[in-house]
């Protein structure tokens, strides 16, 4: 029983390495209260999600726009600011998909809001 326990704790160790690691590449700097109420693994995945993001779901939105296309509500702390896909105009905008994805992973807005972690897509610079 006591291998076995060292191997799963082994095998964790190297997946939260591995996981911090793709967090590390990001250079998104995350608050350590975020890390542990959220999980290294789940903030890795949260990345890759949004990494994925392909087409309309990169499209970031004002409230204005959003409710012309959706009654949906979203926590502020799921917007940030940037200029709308839609009309352009400078404002505090969400990402649909983003903010699905974190409602449905049942995720706290306010922890994700202070993880520092992406809350629309911003388009990498080389």
């Amino acid at each position: 029983m006591g291998k076995t326990f060292q191997a799963c704790e082994v095998l964790f160790k190297y997946i939260e390495s591995k996981a911090e690691k793709e967090v590390l590449f990001m250079k998104i700097d995350l608050n350590e209260k975020a890390k542990k109420q959220i999980g290294i693994e789940t903030i890795a995945e949260i990345i890759k999600e949004i990494q994925g993001l392909t087409g309309n779901q990169r499209n970031n939105v004002c409230d204005e726009c959003h409710r012309k296309e959706c009654n949906t509500e979203y926590s502020i702390y799921l917007y940030d600011t940037g200029i709308c896909d839609s009309c352009e105009k400078m404002g505090d905008l969400v990402n649909v998909s983003i903010a699905n994805y974190v409602k449905d992973k049942g995720i706290n807005e306010i922890l994700y809001w202070e993880s520092g972690l992406p809350r629309i897509f911003r388009q990498g610079k080389d």
